[in-house]
């Protein structure tokens, strides 16, 4: 099972793959995983796409 966290009042579950621009941006997980299946990122061998639902996203 994937590492969990919860930020300050915010749920994430890790690992977490943004953009060093996106950095200091806030950031609502609403799909865990990513949809694409490319072959020459790895972010998609830790977890499989799942969309979260709407009361958790709407909780953070």
């Amino acid at each position: 099972m994937s590492p969990r966290m919860r930020g300050p009042d915010l749920y994430y579950r890790e690992p977490v793959y943004r953009p060093p621009s996106e950095a200091y941006s806030l950031l609502i997980q609403a799909t865990i995983g990513c949809s694409y299946r490319c072959t020459f990122c790895l972010s998609n061998l830790t977890k499989d796409f799942s969309i979260r639902p709407t009361e958790d996203i709407k909780r953070d």
